[in-house]
């Protein structure tokens, strides 16, 4: 996959000028496929299976439907392993295990279902295809997996799959905690805690991870030990702050046994 700086001058003014056109006019569906045409030809294939994802939203397009299916055959062709331009072993063996998944869901929603998404992100994450990679995150997240959107965020968090992005590492956490979701309320405080992408508030941290510790999150004992000892968001109890190390460290949570070896020696009280 090319990104925006690598395309030809031409083909980059030619998309420039379909977007302008396109941002005084939304609505002009042929004009939406004459630019996913332009986008898929010049490399930038996941733009264009987003546009027409964003027609197919509004609009039944019969033209569309059939970009789709020449657009879903070119990247069979291209992710084929017996293909000659596939000179890098690595790379090779990468597709063949990739390939027959490709092969089976990209006629059946592959670019709309969730689960397969996130898979196949973590398939050609594994194997550093980035752009495939990140594609299929982002496709995984926005369609709800909360797997994929609490992976979006730490992406964003720690940076290398993407560029860190705190504002949206918080928002994409803050989208699966209101879920409901026990590993997003823990990352959701533990943002608070520290400030990621947001204004520190230990009120919000401790109720969050709070939350996720009630649900069985094991890693919420962390924190919550060390807001209830320092009386961060809470009343100051060193004596529940130990009873929920001792709690956490018996389920093996491994921080908490550290923070009980701190804490609980004579003099540090």
């Amino acid at each position: 996959m090319k990104t925006r700086n690598q395309l030809k001058h031409d083909e980059r003014h030619h998309i420039e000028e379909l977007e302008f056109k396109l941002a005084d006019n939304q609505e002009d569906i042929a004009l939406q496929i004459e630019l996913s045409n332009a986008y898929f030809m010049a490399g930038l294939f996941f733009e264009a299976f987003d546009l027409l994802d964003a027609i197919d939203k509004k609009h039944f397009s019969q033209e569309s439907f059939r970009l789709r299916i020449y657009f879903a055959n070119s990247i069979l062709i291209m992710l084929n392993p017996e293909n000659e331009h596939l000179d890098d072993e690595a790379v090779r063996e990468t597709f063949k295990q990739l390939y027959p998944i490709i092969k089976v869901h990209i006629y059946k929603g592959f670019f709309t279902d969730a689960y397969q998404a996130h898979v196949l992100y973590k398939a050609f994450g594994k194997h550093v295809f980035i752009d495939f990679a990140y594609y299929f995150l982002r496709r995984a997240a926005q369609l709800g997996h909360p797997d994929a959107q609490i992976d979006l965020a730490l992406e964003y968090y720690h940076g290398g799959l993407l560029p860190k992005n705190h504002t949206l590492a918080f928002a994409w956490t803050k989208k699966v905690a209101d879920t409901g979701n026990r590993i997003g309320l823990n990352n959701l405080g533990n943002f608070y805690f520290l400030g990621v992408g947001t204004e520190v508030n230990y009120e919000l941290a401790f109720k969050y991870m709070h939350e996720a510790m009630l649900m069985g999150e094991t890693i919420s004992y962390n924190e919550l030990g060390y807001l209830s000892y320092h009386g961060l968001g809470t009343e100051k109890d060193i004596d529940k702050a130990i009873d929920i190390w001792e709690k956490g460290a018996a389920l093996n949570n491994t921080e908490c046994i550290h923070y009980l070896e701190q804490y609980k020696t004579p003099g540090l009280n």
